[in-house]
């Protein structure tokens, strides 16, 4: 369970996450350093997808699930297309729906800082995916309605296990990739060139994202 019911959050992202720039240049960071990782993903299941910005870099098959309507009304406004989907959910019960390893990557977009029981979420991201796990948390976070504000790489490491490697990719953040197992690796691994040109060129359209939509972060959730 959130530490907020979806009100909150509600009134966070309409006064000061939605059309705010530097929250919107935040997220669209945040969707940078996620969005490589997915490009060699069939399917893909972001349990607290926010505005739903990272799902400009999804093949297809993307799910977003959020349970403030706010966010997925822009969400389904600015990237719903063919193959990408976007629902007012419950992350838990959602997930608790989800067959196991049945999905490439699961995505926790900013999310752990604001949950009771984080660990819970994990074992049930790590459950569902087939490939990898992909999270971010604060390092320090002023954000006093935060559960956890201040994390380290050994608060990822309990969560996820030993194996997780640990990443400073947006600045303010820590990003944990965990990878089921050796075969994982290899198969994500085989599509690593696409992502480092991924990497390098942006999903198409995402620098007029930036312009006109600036997406946006957590930051003052």
């Amino acid at each position: 369970m959130a530490s907020k019911p979806a009100s909150y959050f509600d009134r966070v992202y309409k006064e000061k996450i939605i059309g705010h720039p530097l929250a919107m240049v935040m997220i669209e960071r945040w969707a940078r350093a996620v969005g490589p990782l997915l490009t060699c993903c069939e399917n893909v299941l972001d349990l607290g997808c926010g505005l739903g910005v990272v799902s400009a870099w999804a093949k297809r098959d993307y799910i977003g699930v959020d349970f403030s309507k706010e966010a997925v009304k822009y969400a389904r406004a600015n990237y719903e297309r063919d193959g990408v989907a976007f629902t007012v959910a419950d992350l838990f019960r959602y997930a608790a729906s989800v067959e196991s390893d049945s999905v490439c990557a699961v995505i926790l977009s900013i999310v752990l800082q604001h949950l009771d029981d984080p660990a819970s979420a994990v074992a049930e991201a790590k459950r569902i995916a087939k490939y990898q796990v992909i999270a971010a948390v604060p390092m320090d976070s002023p954000n006093v309605s935060h559960v956890k504000p201040q994390w380290t790489p050994d608060d990822l490491v309990e969560l996820f296990g030993s194996t997780v490697k640990i990443d400073v990719r947006t600045p303010g953040y820590w990003l944990a990739v965990w990878r089921k197992n050796d075969e994982a690796i290899a198969d994500l691994a085989a599509g690593s060139a696409d992502t480092e040109a991924s990497e390098a060129e942006g999903p198409k359209g995402s620098e007029e994202a930036v312009e006109d939509e600036q997406p946006a972060s957590r930051d003052d959730e």
